[in-house]
This record gives C-alpha cells, structure tokens and sequence, in this order.
C-alpha cells in the first residue's frame, strides 16, 4: 500500500520488548540471543582493562565479559541487560550489555573457585605454581596457561604465587593471567 501522506503512529500500537530474567547457566546453552535477557544480581568477580568475569552465586556458573565492561566494578552487584553473546573458540562471551541497576558490593571469598571446579570463566586465586612450556604445574597437575602480556612470561622452572587466573577457553582449558598483580614469581631460575 502507498500513501503520500506522512506516517503517523497510532496510539494504541505501542511496542514493548520484554526483558525475561535468566541465569548464566541459560546463556550456555544457547548459540545466540533471540532477544535480550536480564541477568539478576551479577557480580564483577574479577575485572581486568576490557576483561571481566560475573557470577551470580558463588557455586554457579561464571560467564565472561568481553569489550562491555565499562563503568564496572569489581566486587560490585549489577542487574544487566545481555545484549549480546558470543562463541570464541569456545570461551561462551557477553559481548554487549547494558547496565540495568548497581545494587552495591559483596565480598568476593565465596567466589573463588578450586583447581578441582574444571569449567570456563571460574577465577581461581592462591596457587602455588612452577611454571614450564606454557604450562603451570600445581600440585602435579599440568595446566596450560596464556599470560595476555606476553613480557609478563616468566621463565621456565620458575615457582610462582597465582594470585589471581581466570580460568578461560581457547580450543582447550586455560589459565589467563592478566597483569602482572595477578602474580607473583617467588623463585626466578637464572
């Protein structure tokens, strides 16, 4: 149908897009968002430059955050639009979110993670590591580790204190370190 006349929005066609509560656990199971979803109570466990990682309870399910960080804070509590997600090479991302509410802060203890929780985007802290070849060997298990600053890579056979590593996806399971108040090397090998 054409008209020459310009358009006019009736009043009672108002459009409104439901924003349904979900969990992070939702977001892993799906590809992409068909609409936006809302995650309640998500706290910034850890947060790094562009990086991030929420949870919403301390035993849940961790989710990273990439580029969408701005204004975060870490230790914070936010109810967050997730705009969008993303699969990089297996690492489940928000990639666009908007602020809904800050809600304050929590203490971050009961939402650190053990070596033993095996899954992406869980942030561990306090581990005693050597680190050789790419990997960190803690308590005789070998785990691949990426360091994002590639000057931050210490030496092989160096014994290191993990104070904080995001456990992250890249084809495998990783350790992320991010800078260097992330660790700290205890033994240099010369």
């Amino acid at each position: 149908m054409f008209d020459d006349k310009a358009y006019v929005a009736s009043k009672n066609e108002s459009v409104t897009t439901t924003v349904l509560p979900k969990s992070i656990e939702y977001l892993y199971s799906i590809d992409t968002l068909e609409q936006p979803v809302e995650l309640k109570d998500a706290v910034v466990v850890l947060k790094r430059g562009k990086y991030a990682v929420v949870k919403q309870i301390p035993k849940g399910r961790g989710i990273f955050l990439f580029g969408s960080v701005n204004g975060l804070k870490e230790g914070s509590v936010y109810d967050i639009k997730v705009q969008e997600i993303y699969d990089y090479k297996g690492l489940k991302e928000i990639t666009a979110l908007e602020v809904i509410k800050e809600k304050g802060k929590v203490a971050l203890e009961t939402f650190y993670q053990t070596l033993e929780i095996n899954r992406q985007s869980e942030v561990l802290r306090d581990l005693i590591a050597v680190y050789k070849n790419k990997h960190l060997i803690v308590n005789g298990q070998k785990i691949p580790v990426y360091f994002k600053n590639k000057k931050l890579t210490p030496k092989n056979g160096s014994k290191l204190k993990i104070h904080y590593a995001h456990l992250g996806y890249y084809k495998k399971l990783q350790l992320v370190i991010y800078s260097k108040k992330d660790f700290t090397v205890l033994n240099d090998v010369k």
